[in-house]
């Protein structure tokens, strides 16, 4: 490797915690992505408004364990088996073996150091993809709002009233505009939103219109936009995870769903929807991918046999239910997306028997931190062969004020 006198953009050590820190995450995610998976097939029978519940809290998951990261405190979490801790014990290597100021001399772990900057870099390169094509998209959006004629005359602010009257829906802050760069109804904005029509819209039938509006009104009381970006933004974090992107596909066909259950149960008659859902232009542009849109490019066959069937379960859950499930979904991903993991005590105490000097020290530093465990680490303080291990099991004993560092291997 380089010299001292070397700049480099990223410090072995902290390449290794980078990558450290997303594999555990992974971990994480895959876990709630598997709790997420049993409790739709649990819930397979149920309504498609009680399954949006659980994959909002499953999004809402994901993104809290991400931001855990950050969280100042932290605590261990002893969990990971023998093929799960692998991977750690790699790149805790790096962090002893390596430093701004120090060659890396061990043959693997100088391989690995060289390979971890461009996993970084490949990593980055994707998360800046997505949000990148998510950030346009938001532009156009914009754009195409400023260009659309709002909808503010009496007799259309009474139309929206009724609509929000009939599911229960305040409309208050909620704008109608119509524009000729959309194909379908669309609905975006958590704060201010807006429910954005085609111009053919306004010579529909009022019949045909309440129905829309009671549509994207639905999307509008259940924050599907704002969930739909977060889902984006999951997406960004682990694009390379599929069930994360299976997860969000989910989560916009069950919201579609359940928003169609609520118009049905206003009052439409479904022979009617199915007709008008038929009628829709199912062409979506690229401009309204970030906003919940009527019907999409590639569902309008699937939400017709959807809508027309007459033997699945339809039904509004109870506001009880999504308080209830996102109480425990706090109390639950709380100290989960806190948690760092480790390997449990067995794989570590298997690890002092390895020849390698590098994986000794890191099993020692972690076994130090256990209470179980601290008369392991004072063994491999007093009688561990190699001079570096010892170091460093005084470093995480406290019996030496300075961490030992990496240093060259003979």
């Amino acid at each position: 490797m380089a010299n001292t006198s070397t700049v480099t953009f990223f410090i072995p050590a902290d390449s290794a915690r980078i990558v450290a820190d997303v594999y555990s995450v992974s971990l994480i995610a895959t876990l709630i992505l598997a709790v997420a998976a049993g409790a739709v097939y649990w819930l397979r029978d149920a309504n498609a408004g009680t399954r949006a519940i659980v994959w909002r809290c499953m999004l809402a998951s994901l993104l809290a364990v991400c931001a855990g990261r950050f969280v100042p405190w932290q605590w261990m979490a002893w969990i990971l088996p023998e093929p799960l801790a692998r991977p750690l014990v790699s790149l805790g290597t790096i962090d002893l073996e390596a430093s701004p100021d120090v060659a890396v001399s061990s043959g693997a772990v100088a391989q690995l150091s060289a390979v971890l900057p461009i996993v970084i870099v490949l990593y980055c390169a994707g998360v800046v993809l997505i949000l990148l094509r998510t950030v346009i998209a938001r532009g156009r959006l914009a754009l195409i709002r400023r260009r659309a004629a709002m909808l503010t005359e009496q007799r259309w602010r009474r139309r929206l009233r009724e609509a929000g009257d009939a599911i229960g829906v305040s409309t208050s802050a909620v704008q109608l505009a119509a524009s000729p760069d959309v194909a379908v109804p669309v609905t975006w904005g958590a704060w201010r939103p807006i429910i954005l029509l085609p111009e053919p819209a306004l010579q529909w039938t009022d019949d045909r219109l309440q129905a829309v509006l009671r549509h994207e009104l639905v999307h509008v009381g259940a924050r599907d936009s704002a969930m739909r970006l977060a889902a984006r933004i999951a997406c960004a974090v682990f694009w390379f995870h599929p069930g994360v992107w299976w997860m969000t596909r989910r989560f916009e066909a069950d919201a579609e769903e359940a928003s169609d259950d609520r118009v049905l149960l206003s009052g439409v008659r479904v022979s009617d929807y199915a007709e008008w859902l038929g009628a829709s232009v199912p062409a979506v542009n690229d401009e309204v991918q970030p906003a919940m849109a009527l019907v999409r490019r590639g569902n309008l066959r699937a939400r017709l046999a959807v809508v027309t069937d007459t033997g699945r379960d339809i039904a509004v859950p109870a506001r009880r239910l999504a308080l209830f499930a996102m109480s425990v979904t706090a109390a639950v991903i709380a100290p989960v997306a806190t948690a760092r993991l480790a390997p449990t005590r067995d794989v570590l105490t298997s690890l002092m028997t390895e020849t390698r000097w590098e994986s000794r020290a890191w099993a020692v530093v972690h076994l130090a931190r256990r209470a179980d465990s601290v008369d392991v680490a004072r063994s491999a303080a007093r009688s561990d062969p190699d001079p570096a291990v010892r170091a460093w099991a005084r470093y995480a004993l406290g019996l030496s004020p300075a961490s030992p560092g990496s240093r060259r291997r003979s």
